[in-house]
């Protein structure tokens, strides 16, 4: 869907809702390989955001709350340090006028559970 937007065969882009679908399917898979394809999708997203200067392509609490579970479900050993990171990641952008990125309660719970 990105490559197709980005040679113009398509003029659909993709959005929050869309990210997180493959977000939270990722974190389905439950290993590592899946939390860190979860890890360099949240990047793309964020990469898009600023190059189209669209605040809306930014990841919001659900995308970085799936981004935590598929941590937690991955089996990794440190995988409570990496929900630990992407919190704190979280707490950084909102408070840098991200407002879609705030913590709430799910998210605190997810990371208690990686």
């Amino acid at each position: 869907m990105i490559n197709s937007y980005n040679d113009e065969s398509s003029d659909i882009m993709p959005d929050n809702i869309s990210f997180n679908s493959v977000l939270d399917a990722l974190a389905q898979i439950g290993s590592h390989n899946g939390a860190e394809r979860a890890a360099a999708l949240l990047k793309r997203m964020i990469v898009l955001s600023e190059r189209y200067n669209d605040k809306t392509l930014f990841p919001d609490y659900v995308c970085f709350t799936s981004l935590i579970n598929a941590w937690g479900k991955s089996g990794v050993a440190d995988s409570g340090n990496q929900a630990l990171r992407i919190l704190r990641q979280m707490e950084h952008w909102y408070d840098n006028g991200y407002e879609s990125a705030k913590p709430n309660l799910v998210t605190f719970n997810s990371v208690l559970n990686a």
